[in-house]
């Protein structure tokens, strides 16, 4: 890994926290990917960005919550796996449908006093669109990575989530939905 890449993790990891003025935030890996992205995560920029990001906060005084697919590995397996082992909690565990998960970490969300500092992977457009919206009115900051519904429009028929419109979920339309979040577009 190049210096240069961990030195943007650095400064990239140093700007999220100063987001929180002083408060400690959990990180909380949630991706409903896994199910849909039975295959590993092929290396790549996006990868090793992220994967830098993991190791600067695997140095930090994070709780690390993480929401799991019995299936996988996906985006957020090998999120689970850098951060090793610093999985402090783990939210829920779930099979399908992935609606349930996203409606469990939006419980998560919601209830939990600390800040959050929440990865999102590539999942179900409509639930998640949903959760995230609810965390960043509470406050919460959001990471996108590279194929997430963050920069990808959603596409019809892929599963009973992703079939919603873009203009109904924040997908495929910017981030103008998530107002008041602060996204890193990996």
């Amino acid at each position: 890994m190049s210096a240069r890449l961990e030195e943007q993790a650095r400064s990239e990891g140093r700007a999220l926290l100063a987001r929180f003025a002083g408060r400690t935030p959990i990180l909380a890996l949630a991706s409903a990917d896994m199910g849909l992205l039975p295959q590993p995560w092929e290396p790549g920029p996006s990868r090793d960005r992220l994967a830098a990001l993991l190791r600067w906060a695997r140095s930090e005084p994070l709780t690390v919550a993480h929401m799991r697919h019995r299936a996988g590995p996906g985006r957020a397996a090998f999120c689970a796996d850098a951060l090793r082992p610093r999985i402090d909690e783990l939210v829920c565990e779930y099979a399908e449908p992935s609606f349930y998960a996203c409606e469990a970490f939006g419980r998560f969300l919601a209830a939990v006093a600390a800040p959050v500092l929440l990865v999102v992977g590539m999942g179900p457009v409509g639930c998640l669109a949903h959760t995230i919206r609810e965390g960043a009115r509470r406050g919460h900051i959001v990471i996108g990575i590279a194929g997430s519904w963050l920069a990808v429009p959603p596409r019809a028929g892929r599963n009973r989530d992703e079939a919603a419109p873009a203009d109904a979920t924040g997908g495929g339309a910017g981030n103008s939905a998530l107002k008041g979040t602060w996204n890193v577009e990996l």
